[in-house]
């Protein structure tokens, strides 16, 4: 008579025993890696908010020093102007000599229009870039400057007035003043007299082609951009909403 093979009990319940440690182990693995993948995530995250943050202050920083460069030089170079023989780039750093391009003044006319009254070129920019005599006044017809907006609120701006010349393209970064920039006298600190300084904004981009972040750019408010680590799109995009997801969430 024939008998039929019979697993003990012991062996049973160790197998049990096995699928359940397995299964354990199974689900704590699928845990381990869902909360690894999450804390890389925030690692990111927070990796690149440092980043974000470093290359923010470096900015800051490079602003703050070409402000306080152009507090000496333009009233320099508006007495040079005047005929005073004195060179408005003395004692600064070389950067501000390659970086400049043009200062335009204005004042306000009894029409209510802002006009140039005085213009500084810089030959040394002029030569570099091959611009073109009258390029100032170009740029100003090309990239409106807003004057009203300026008369509201007269602080500080900056504006992203890059320009393509042929196959080159241009990156300007205008500052606009108001006359108390200059000091004296008190025709020349009105509030009518409008200050543009023109400027290569290579400093801003080549900050943002340094920094460790995936992708850095500034922008207005309105989604135009101000400077681009791809010289093309801060010409682009100049004067137009730059189509990227995060100025969409802006929006």
């Amino acid at each position: 008579m024939a008998s039929g093979f019979t697993i003990p009990l012991k062996y049973k319940f160790l197998s049990v025993m096995l699928l359940i440690l397995l299964s354990a182990l199974g689900v704590f693995f699928t845990l381990a890696y869902q909360t690894f993948s999450e804390d890389k995530k925030l690692f990111v995250m927070d990796l690149n908010r440092q980043l974000l943050k470093a290359t923010t202050a470096e900015i800051k920083l490079k602003l703050k020093g070409r402000l306080e460069e152009l507090q000496v030089f333009v009233p320099r170079v508006y007495r040079s102007i005047d005929g005073i023989q004195v060179d408005p780039f003395q004692g600064l750093p070389e950067t501000i000599r390659d970086e400049l391009i043009s200062v335009t003044f204005f004042r306000k006319g009894s029409d209510g229009q802002f006009s140039k009254f005085r213009q500084y070129t810089n030959p040394k920019a002029t030569k570099s870039h091959s611009l073109a005599k009258g390029f100032a006044d170009a740029l100003n017809r090309s990239r409106p400057l807003p004057f009203k907006e300026f008369e509201t609120d007269p602080s500080t701006r900056l504006l992203n007035r890059s320009v393509r010349l042929g196959e080159q393209d241009l990156t300007i970064v205008s500052v606009m003043l108001s006359g108390s920039f200059l000091g004296g006298s008190q025709q020349n600190s009105s509030s009518e007299v409008v200050i543009v300084v023109d400027l290569n904004q290579r400093f801003l981009i080549q900050q943002l082609q340094a920094s460790e972040v995936a992708e850095a750019f500034l922008i207005f408010s309105d989604g135009r951009i101000l400077s681009h680590p791809t010289l093309a799109v801060t010409v682009d995009y100049a004067m137009s909403e730059f189509p990227h997801p995060i100025v969409s969430k802006l929006g």
